[in-house]
């Protein structure tokens, strides 16, 4: 069998060599032979579980990181449901076509959980893949500015913007944008500004929020340069640079003024800010520039007077306080127009930033030799050795008995839940309880340390164990 099929793994792929469940090699007899029950009881453990059943506590007392699947989750099948047929339908609801399972993979190191096998969209404006995409982005522009202090590179940020109301479509506003900074930057007068600050290469990012006064899409530029800047310097260089644009904008059928259209900081004194924006304290030491390119789509506003695009989701997908918010903008409005209002609005962000990038890097990557620092930085900080393991495998024709399809309930973050606790009965039970056949592989049973070294055997209903050895 192929290394896909390894324990540690926790995939099992096409094999012409295995023909069904049974075939499968790693797993007791007792396992399989219960995989093709043909009725699974929903009954209790009974006694046997040592302790109070933590999934019967996640129910009651949520963790945040629980909180956060179960959001994450939620406002996915809501993506689901109202982009049938965009990528993002697909995303973790089917399974990878290399693949005949998914399984769950938890980590006994922070009891972590996830899936592996499912399809993933990679769109920047799906709840699940945004998180690994914009964290790869973070790190590549973290590599990327100590690089640039290596080359004895500053830098400062630029954030533009225009006038808006509610009545202006988010795409228009995203072209104007767009077009003002391509004719803003470019020609002789931003050949005068590399020459007179000594700017080396820049980087823009984009990030959108929607508020009282309807979409508000705006760029966040980095900009590398040699040397420091001055106070006074900042200050001449911001009404420059504003001048230049509020002129732009206006023979493109634009509009901005100085004090909201244009904002310039050297990237350390938006620490504090960023800390605010994002509603939590910054898990590294320093969290600036990298932080404000990458991540726009985890900020909140200081008076939570704007939603971000995945609030509006979490709206559209009925989140009490996000409706809320979403109120204060469309005071006239009930619960379900205030749904259906918040659905609109996701959609047209997702139709506006389709396929387009984030974040990007024009020349900087080669002028940083980017790839060579990745390359030494991987090199210098090796991750930790992966310890997940496979909690359970499900073939492909039982995904949608997890993941709901459109209409069914979605259990995707209560498996995961159950799973995070480690214990094999739990599983098993959740599994008999929502008539789901699956394999909880001796992987799974081979960590529960209190129990390790005993076999497994199904006298009637109940799961007890017995003395011995494993079952052979």
């Amino acid at each position: 069998m192929s290394s896909a099929a390894a324990p540690h793994d926790g995939f099992v792929g096409k094999n012409p060599n295995i023909t069904n469940i049974t075939d499968t090699p790693k797993y007791s007899n007792f396992h399989q032979k219960n995989r093709h029950s043909s009725q699974l009881q929903k009954s209790t453990l009974g006694s046997i579980a040592e302790s109070p059943s933590t999934g019967e506590k996640a129910k009651s007392c949520p963790t945040p990181q629980q909180l956060k699947k179960r959001e994450k989750y939620r406002r996915l099948k809501t993506a689901a449901k109202l982009l049938p047929n965009e990528r993002i339908a697909a995303c973790q609801r089917f399974v990878s076509p290399e693949f005949d399972y998914f399984t769950v993979k938890r980590n006994p190191v922070d009891s972590a959980t996830s899936f592996n096998g499912f399809i993933s969209c990679e769109s920047a404006s799906c709840p699940h893949c945004v998180q690994a995409r914009s964290e790869k982005d973070r790190h590549e522009l973290t590599v990327a500015l100590a690089a640039a202090k290596k080359r004895g590179w500053s830098q400062f940020m630029l954030t533009l913007t225009l006038r808006h109301d509610l009545s202006d479509p988010l795409i228009e506003l995203r072209q104007t944008v767009a077009a003002a900074f391509d004719r803003c930057f470019s020609g002789r007068f931003y050949q005068d500004m590399k020459d007179e600050y000594r700017v080396q290469t820049k980087i823009k990012g984009w990030e959108t929020r929607y508020g009282k006064n309807g979409w508000h899409p705006h760029l966040h530029m980095l900009f590398f340069y040699e040397g420091e800047l001055s106070p006074p310097q900042v200050e001449g260089l911001r009404t420059w640079v504003g001048q230049r644009w509020l002129e732009t904008l206006k023979k493109l059928g634009g509009s901005a003024s100085m004090e909201y259209g244009i904002d310039i900081e050297t990237a350390d004194s938006k620490i504090a800010e960023y800390i605010a924006k994002w509603g939590k304290e910054p898990e590294v030491e320093s969290w600036g520039a990298e932080a404000e390119m990458t991540k726009g789509h985890l900020k909140k506003a200081k008076d939570e007077s704007s939603l971000t695009p995945f609030e509006l989701l979490g709206a559209a997908a009925g989140e009490a306080g996000q409706l809320e918010r979403l109120q204060r903008i469309f005071p006239a409005l009930e619960a379900q127009p205030l749904k259906d209002r918040a659905s609109q609005l996701y959609v047209e962000y997702f139709r506006a930033f389709k396929g387009q990038a984030r974040l990007h890097w024009g020349k900087t990557k080669e002028l940083l030799e980017l790839d060579e620092e990745l390359k030494q930085f991987a090199e210098d900080n090796p991750p930790d050795e992966d310890q997940s393991y496979c909690m359970v495998m499900i073939e492909r024709h039982e995904a949608v008995r997890v993941t709901g399809g459109y209409k069914g309930d979605d259990l995707r973050a209560e498996l995961l839940e159950v799973c995070s606790a480690g214990n094999p009965y739990q599983v098993q039970r959740w599994l008999k309880q929502h008539d789901i056949p699956a394999i909880v592989p001796d992987v799974a049973w081979e960590h529960f340390d209190s129990l390790a070294g005993r076999a497994w055997q199904s006298p009637g209903d109940e799961w007890q164990p017995a003395a011995g050895g494993r079952l052979s």
